[in-house]
């Protein structure tokens, strides 16, 4: 893969910038990740615009049921000359072509794994999706990306996060097992302060019963 100078900076979301090697150096562990399958990302230079495309892997956390067409009604968007373009879309053709680039706001990225803070957060609308990819790791234990509704699409922590995935008798099936360990713990805080109830009652009835005792 070829170094490029460590000066040269292409955006990765509004004002902020990566150095071209470092980004570079990011998808190539990326893609030794992913060596030997189709989610491996490509990157060439046209017009002095360093384009990255390829396949991403997006979880759905949609609630309500959509459907697809075969390709979309915008016409392709191209960058201003100075900017740098990120081609990212999901392959759906029978031929093995990708559909046009699109712009989906509404991507949430995952940090699965981090001790300090997990929480979800929304890509910007001047983010890169394939590039967010790039930079957080190809591991999908520790960062997942989700496709969710406007509505539905809030900073949530993993531990809510983690469940989006799931069908409702499995979440039923959580519930059902959060509640028993409820009712466990209801019932050893109960035994617990009823045992202390009664030491303290017996406590300040002898105490009554002899004063001497104070």
């Amino acid at each position: 893969m070829e170094q490029l100078p460590e000066t040269s900076l292409v955006p990765c979301g509004k004002d902020k910038y990566i150095s071209k090697h470092e980004l570079l150096a990011h998808l190539k562990n990326y893609n030794l990740y992913y060596e030997g399958q189709n989610l491996q990302l490509r990157h060439r230079e046209e017009e002095g615009e360093l384009i990255v495309e390829g396949l991403l892997n997006i979880f759905w956390g949609l609630r309500r049921p959509i459907r697809l067409q075969m390709q979309d009604d915008n016409e392709r968007i191209r960058p201003p000359p100075s900017s740098t373009s990120w081609h990212s879309g999901c392959n759906l053709l029978t031929q093995g072509k990708p559909s046009k680039p699109t712009i989906i706001p509404d991507i949430q990225v995952t940090e699965a794994e981090d001790p300090i803070s997990p929480e979800k957060g929304k890509l910007k609308d001047t983010d890169y999706p394939l590039v967010a990819r790039i930079l957080h790791g190809p591991c999908e234990q520790v960062c997942k990306v989700f496709l969710m509704e406007k509505d539905q699409v809030e900073e949530i922590t993993y531990d809510v996060a983690q469940y989006i995935k799931f069908e409702m008798p499995v979440l039923n099936s959580f519930i059902q097992k959060l509640k028993e360990e409820e009712d466990r713990e209801i019932i050893k805080l109960t035994r617990r302060y009823t045992s202390l109830r009664f030491f303290i009652e017996q406590r300040l009835h002898d105490m009554a019963n002899n004063p001497a005792t104070i």
